[in-house]
């Protein structure tokens, strides 16, 4: 059997290299933004091969990037319209199915096609062998538009050993952390496991997890254990109150403190789920 886990690397970069890795993410990001607008005006195309036969030309002599992140760029956006179109046909379903409950119903128009899917983030996603590399001394190279970079990492200490032995390695998002003004590279690593059998196992344990009891845990000797989310229910109330003040306020230091509140509501959910797990 084999397990997919995902290791977050620290790049141990100079000044030169986050450079490097800026104009990368930043050059990536906007031809996600130009290929949207493109497969948009395409009737919202979500085919990977036609929307790069379109942009391919105009992502590598305009924007600048090597061959294999101009092609990673029309499959992203193409996954991304392949998301909008489920999104759709399920929105619709739904207005069908009020229509019959309540007759005189006016059907919701779909806004997810209002404008083209717009890519805020800076994110760069690299394939093994091509994009990026481990070095025999130990460093990671990955590939800028400034050339290779090459660089010390960081990371959990088993992710590390498993990389170190020789695990199957897929393909790695280069991820930017604002707030620690940072590169982190997310690699996938497979790791092989022994199948489970049934000896193996003495009790079997179901969850059945929700928003009221963020979840409910049984198992075959019928012992059950309720864990509440009405006290993290009340701070995301909280988080929520505060966000919609400050974005009505508009001003530049509102949206300062929007992005800073935004990172501490992540971490806390991520905590919470963390621990319940």
């Amino acid at each position: 059997m084999k397990m997919t886990l995902t290791a977050k690397l620290k790049l141990n970069h100079t000044g030169a290299q986050k450079a490097a890795l800026d104009g990368a993410t930043l050059a990536f990001r906007d031809a996600l933004n130009y290929t949207s607008v493109r497969a948009f005006e395409m009737n919202k195309c979500s085919g990977a091969a036609k929307i790069q036969s379109e942009v391919y030309t105009h992502l590598r002599e305009v924007i600048g990037l090597p061959s294999q992140m101009a092609c990673s760029a029309p499959r992203l956006v193409a996954a991304s319209y392949k998301g909008l179109w489920t999104k759709c046909k399920d929105h619709h379903a739904r207005q069908k199915v009020i229509q019959g409950v309540k007759p005189g119903y006016a059907p919701r128009p779909f806004r997810g096609f209002e404008r083209p899917a717009k890519f805020v983030s800076r994110t760069l996603e690299y394939q093994y062998g091509k994009d990026y590399s481990w070095k025999k001394d130990g460093r990671v190279s990955v590939l800028t538009l400034k050339g290779r970079q090459v660089m010390t990492y960081e990371g959990y200490a088993k992710h590390l050993d498993l990389i170190r032995s020789g695990s199957e390695v897929g393909a790695a998002k280069l991820y930017y952390q604002k707030s620690k003004k940072q590169y982190f590279l997310l690699v996938s690593v497979e790791v092989d496991l022994p199948d489970p059998q049934p000896g193996d196992h003495t009790n079997v344990v179901g969850v059945d997890v929700g928003q009221r009891f963020h979840a409910v845990v049984t198992d075959t000797r019928n012992r059950t254990q309720f864990f509440s989310g009405k006290q993290n229910n009340q701070i995301k109330d909280s988080f929520a109150r505060v966000k919609s003040s400050l974005q009505r306020q508009g001003t530049r230091s509102a949206t300062r403190r929007l992005v800073a509140l935004s990172g501490r509501e992540r971490r806390f959910i991520a905590d919470r789920n963390h621990s319940l797990a």
